[in-house]
């Protein structure tokens, strides 16, 4: 009888252990999209912010020669 309390104990201890790491994985998992959709939306506005400058540096080239183009 003492055989089978210990295995119940340990197989509970087991179950504890697979469902703490199962969910710090996917804790992980989870926290790497979130970083990586950051890092995807940070980089569309620096594309963006130097789309801007590079259409502000155009135009003051136009007005600077006006017959160049």
């Amino acid at each position: 009888m003492t055989n089978k309390i210990k295995k119940i104990k340990a197989q509970i201890k087991s179950n504890a252990y697979y469902i703490f790491w199962g969910a710090a994985t996917v804790a992980v998992i989870v926290g790497q999209v979130y970083i990586g959709i950051g890092y995807r939306i940070m980089t569309q506005s620096i594309i963006d912010l130097t789309e801007v400058f590079t259409i502000i540096q155009e135009s003051e080239e136009l007005k600077r020669y006006p017959n160049f183009y």
